[in-house]
């Protein structure tokens, strides 16, 4: 019987070199979703353009010179001694959402506090026009299935309308920088003319970054769930000036939204021992990763060696999550004020509500109590 177009199922992997093996090696790419995009619109004669540019201008979907060309631009502004200039801003945010959520009679943590937070500093990190914000939230869950397999053909529709209406908010800002607070991405884009790679636009790169900076919300609104229903202790310590430096790696690491990153082999090799072929896809179980990178970590210590491989919360390798510094910033500041803040924060458990798929889990509705009195005057 011939088998040569038969194919191999995936193989998963959950060891947490294995997973640094193929996160870092070339040979392994992202699944190719724009022949796909390019097929359905033949098929369908449908006007897919601000989805094919999405994709084209998505440090997810790009590879080799144009990748690297994107990261190279991109990484002055998002890196860790950048990001943290926008500390005062995001102490500020925090400070207004608070003060909002106060104000809620039956709230929210997912609706009143983590999504408003994300939408006030992306539309100030990115710079974003000033209408923008309302939209934001609603877009973002919009254009989150870019990142997932076996999208239908409603959601594909659903996408390329999401990014029509990203692209619709973005500006590279004329003016330049003004002001003594740190320069919005469009800003530096500006001022340092930043030279995008061929086919990529940086208004859709600006949209993509919009769009994926969302998943601060599902990794917050993750740890939030995971602190509350740990125990009041937890949710103590989490008002704790060194919280973050102490637990934030453990929280993000145990209440992490993806399940599982997908690649794709470009050539017959093996990891761990395993046969791959050419085209056949790795599926990398990503709690199962970071719970034995966990564990290595102590006992490696005690031999005085260092694992191999860590945890993936953020990826690793060329596609890496490029926000990784805003989004610790964001949490570890945003938590500890909320603690702080609502020290007798109470999660209503049965009303809570998650949205899984293959790839994501994370909360949708996190309703609570316990927030109309301040014990604390001294929040921030």
């Amino acid at each position: 019987m011939d088998r040569s177009f038969q194919v191999a199922p995936p193989v998963r992997v959950h060891i947490p070199k294995d997973a640094a093996e193929v996160l870092r090696n070339r040979a392994f790419r992202i699944a190719d979703i724009r022949s796909y995009i390019d097929a359905l619109s033949t098929a369908t004669g449908e006007d897919f353009s601000s989805l094919k540019a999405a994709i084209d201008s998505s440090l997810i979907y790009q590879g080799g010179k144009s990748h690297l060309q994107s990261r190279r631009m991109l990484a002055p502004f998002f890196s860790e001694k950048s990001i943290s200039d926008w500390t005062d801003v995001v102490d500020g945010e925090i400070r207004q959402c608070l003060d909002q959520l106060a104000g809620i009679d039956s709230p929210d943590l997912v609706r009143d506090f983590c999504d408003p937070l994300y939408a006030r500093v992306i539309k100030q990190v990115i710079g974003l026009k000033d209408e923008a914000e309302e939209k934001i939230s609603e877009l973002a869950a919009l254009a989150r299935k870019l990142i997932e397999q076996y999208v239908s053909l409603r959601d594909i529709r659903a996408l390329n309308q999401a990014y029509q209406g990203f692209q619709a908010m973005i500006h590279i800002d004329p003016a330049g920088h003004q002001g003594n607070g740190p320069r919005s991405l469009s800003q530096a884009l500006h001022d340092d003319k930043a030279e995008p790679a061929g086919g990529v636009s940086l208004p859709m790169m600006m949209s993509i970054l919009t769009a994926g900076g969302h998943s601060v919300v599902h990794s917050m609104s993750y740890a939030l769930w995971g602190l509350l229903t740990e125990g009041a202790k937890s949710w103590e310590q989490a008002a704790a000036p060194d919280w973050a430096a102490r637990h934030l790696d453990r929280v993000l690491d145990i209440y992490l939204p993806a399940q599982v990153l997908y690649r794709e082999a470009t050539e017959d090799m093996s990891i761990g021992g395993c046969p791959l072929h050419a085209g056949q896809s790795v599926v990398l179980d990503v709690p199962a990763i970071n719970t034995i990178a966990r564990a290595a970590k102590p006992k490696a210590a005690r031999r005085g060696v260092r694992p191999r491989g860590g945890s993936v919360t953020f990826g690793a390798g060329t596609h890496k999550c490029p926000g990784e510094f805003l989004a610790r910033l964001i949490i570890a500041r945003a938590i500890p004020a909320l603690a702080r803040r609502f020290p007798r924060l109470v999660l209503h458990t049965d009303q809570c509500s998650f949205r899984s798929t293959p790839m994501v889990r994370s909360p949708i509705a996190l309703p609570c109590s316990g927030i109309t009195t301040v014990l604390c005057s001294s929040h921030t």
